[in-house]
């Protein structure tokens, strides 16, 4: 989830629903994350104006709350969905995967959540870069929230399935394959 993410997310979003397809699997497992910006305009063209993505507080100040935008669009995806996470998806990727859960706890989406747990990564961070001697210092800022409010950090976000990569076949993408075939059905 960096900076060129949301142009080249909507691009091949909209090249997939022009080819008329019927379903997506959002491939989520190594994602570290990336920022917070990135990953709610991914959000925001998933699901309806005005609909929590996440919040967060800094110690001692009042609750962001940060929504879904139309992002200047004229629509939103209305595809059913699998995200596929794992043990390495951390960050804005599990903000990603928790929200997700979420909507479809509300029935705003068609989706489900298959892999394994994931990293656990429920804070937000601030680097600073010090160029005298060229050292960086990072710290932790805040804790950030799902749409439902409950934090995950140190113990990650669960799958809806759960299925662990054994041998040299890709499970979890057969697994996601077969739960999207339910969706579309």
């Amino acid at each position: 989830f960096k900076g060129n993410t949301f142009d080249q997310f909507k691009e091949a979003i909209d090249a997939l629903e022009t080819a008329g397809v019927k379903g997506i699997i959002f491939d989520l497992r190594g994602n570290p994350g990336g920022y917070v910006d990135s990953v709610c305009a991914v959000i925001s063209y998933l699901v309806p104006d005005g609909v929590t993505i996440m919040s967060y507080q800094y110690k001692g100040y009042d609750k962001i709350e940060l929504v879904s935008e139309d992002e200047g669009e004229d629509h939103k995806v209305e595809l059913p969905f699998v995200v596929i996470c794992d043990q390495y998806t951390a960050s804005a990727g599990e903000i990603f995967t928790a929200a997700i859960r979420d909507y479809r706890q509300d029935k705003l989406i068609e989706a489900t959540i298959v892999g394994t747990n994931t990293y656990g990564k429920g804070i937000m961070q601030t680097s600073y870069y010090y160029p005298l001697d060229q050292s960086t210092v990072t710290f932790t800022v805040a804790y950030y929230n799902p749409p439902c409010g409950i934090n995950y950090h140190e113990k990650g976000v669960t799958p809806d399935v759960i299925v662990e990569i054994t041998g040299e076949t890709d499970t979890q993408l057969e697994a996601a394959y077969t739960e999207l075939q339910k969706l579309i059905k």
